[in-house]
């Protein structure tokens, strides 16, 4: 099954994409929908075998990324019932719309409870590059003039370089380190923030360097925040595509590359346990109060 060039053309997009967040990529993902309404429209093409075969591609594009399992599962419960062609056309022509709709009251919601939980630190380390925790500081740091922010480079993409030119023109110190410094760091900071690419039960996924940040914040009695919109909720249960390593390339610059094997991975998971809130649009919640959401299915989109 084939789907139109363009659709096709942006999920390669996506899947070569590894500086982009989670929320970003989910953005060009929703290009795809009205492309497919359109191949339903002007075709002979059976929908639900169409709709099927997406589903399973957008399952897979971006192993870790829980959007875009959210995303799989709209588009094969759509497959999935009895409806005409034309209502199967109109609910993809909407669907974008309404998921940007959900996703700004979300962003919204999370933004005006990280603001309150976060007010009383001056100093936040922060890890990678999330659109969201980047929203966050454009409108914490200007907020007091003592404020600052730590920025991990994040190798080995730099994100964090990324991160400080979006922050170029908001007030406020700005601090980049490299990695292995964020020990020393800690004695500097008042509290860690991450963002999130998935949020299930028992473990956070995000960058790489999130699991020794967190475990070096727990050591230093620093508590750690996550920042997430209610797409990155995705149970454990939900098995995804297992990340493949990246190429050695980054890391080595050609140096060595015959001789040394790379470990070269972009995500982990962390235990939950080690972060002192979760911060979602349903609230500012500790570690034991996640596991409920899973459980009334309120993660469920």
């Amino acid at each position: 099954m084939a789907l139109p060039k363009g659709a096709e053309h942006l999920l390669s997009e996506i899947a070569a994409d590894n500086l982009s967040g989670a929320s970003e990529l989910l953005q060009k993902a929703l290009r795809i929908f009205p492309r497919i309404a359109d191949l339903i429209a002007e075709s002979g093409v059976d929908p639900q075998r169409l709709l099927l075969h997406l589903s399973r591609r957008l399952k897979t594009i971006q192993p870790c990324m829980a959007p875009f399992v959210h995303l799989s599962r709209y588009v094969d419960c759509l497959a999935r019932q009895d409806f005409d062609r034309d209502v199967v056309e109109s609910a993809l022509r909407g669907f974008p719309h309404a998921t940007n709709r959900l996703l700004k009251k979300n962003r919204k919601q999370v933004l005006s409870l990280a603001l309150d939980t976060l007010a009383p630190y001056d100093r936040l380390l922060v890890h990678s590059r999330s659109s969201l925790v980047q929203d966050f500081l454009q409108q914490w740091l200007p907020k007091k003039e003592q404020r600052q922010v730590w920025i991990c480079e994040s190798r080995p993409m730099n994100e964090g370089i990324l991160l400080l030119q979006a922050l170029e023109n908001v007030p406020g110190k700005k601090v980049v380190l490299v990695d292995d410094a964020r020990g020393l760091a800690l004695q500097k900071v008042q509290a860690v923030v991450l963002g999130a690419d998935r949020i299930s039960e028992s473990f956070v996924t995000n960058k790489i360097g999130s699991h020794a940040l967190a475990l070096l914040a727990r050591a230093n009695r620093t508590p750690a925040f996550v920042l997430a919109e209610a797409m990155k909720l995705v149970p454990k249960s939900i098995k995804m595509k297992p990340e493949p390593p990246h190429p050695s390339a980054e890391v080595l610059d050609g140096a060595g590359e015959a001789e040394a094997e790379v470990f070269n991975y972009y995500f982990e998971n962390t235990p939950i346990e080690l972060f002192e809130k979760i911060i979602t649009p349903f609230g500012a919640h500790s570690p034991g109060e996640v596991p409920p959401f899973f459980r009334e299915q309120k993660w469920d989109l």
